[in-house]
């Protein structure tokens, strides 16, 4: 499964332990014997209600095997040691490398707002990135230089159909992914045992995404929900469509 983000202000996503709304977000296949302006219809909807939808039927731009070989080295790197993954910390909000456990609290005014979390991220080329060695996690770069791409050409075509749908030219976003600096991050949501009050069980504090347009891919343990502030509830993501 895939989100696209676009969410207005009063939209946010998290990753919590709560009672959520039963009804689902939007689903729009973006199979190729689809017209194009029902998908810009649908898209264009989707994001003046909710500010997000679910995707299915775009593997003939990021394939199946891609996402599980991704997933797979994902796994693989997470569970390497510790001290492995501390050697690659990044450099700095730019740079890719690993993100320590509850580094990062992205409602500052909660002190309780730090995630349960890690993840490594990284971006195109030249910024740098503090890759793990071949060894440790075999064709890991290599498989996440291709998702990358990947998902690039994703948010590409997704761009197309946002831009018809604000009666401009298709290729009016173009430019924008052209030397772009967008970042893939990999997220690992744990709780380790013996950590705080389970009140506290956050995987991620609520948050407005900034960029133009988040891809996000859950596997199929789910986790992440959608804030409606229309009903002021929480929308569980479905994950029926991992992977389609």
């Amino acid at each position: 499964m895939y989100s696209l983000l676009a969410p207005p202000p009063h939209h946010q996503i998290s990753k919590f332990c709560r009672n959520q709304m039963s009804h689902q977000l939007p689903t729009i296949s973006l199979s190729t014997e689809r017209p194009c302006q029902k998908i810009v219809d649908e898209i264009r909807a989707a994001c003046l209600t909710y500010g997000f939808f679910q995707i299915t039927e775009y593997t003939h731009i990021v394939p199946q095997v891609l996402q599980s070989r991704a997933l797979e080295v994902s796994r693989q790197f997470f569970e390497l040691p510790l001290s492995e993954k501390q050697s690659l910390v990044k450099a700095d909000h730019i740079a890719g490398g690993y993100e320590p456990y509850k580094i990062m609290n992205l409602d500052p005014s909660d002190e309780n707002g730090y995630g349960h979390n890690e993840g490594f991220s990284f971006a195109a080329a030249p910024n740098p990135t503090a890759w793990p060695e071949e060894l440790l996690v075999q064709e890991f770069r290599e498989t996440m230089v291709e998702y990358y791409n990947a998902v690039s050409s994703l948010a590409k075509q997704l761009g197309r159909y946002i831009a018809i749908g604000l009666g401009l030219s298709e290729y009016y976003f173009d430019d924008f992914f052209q030397d772009q600096l967008a970042h893939v991050k990999l997220a690992h949501y744990y709780r380790p045992q013996g950590a705080e009050d389970a009140r506290f069980s956050v995987g991620v504090a609520p948050h407005t995404d900034w960029g133009a347009v988040t891809i996000l891919a859950q596997d199929q343990i789910g986790g992440l929900e959608v804030f409606d502030q229309t009903t002021s509830e929480w929308i569980k993501v479905d994950t029926s469509t991992y992977c389609q």
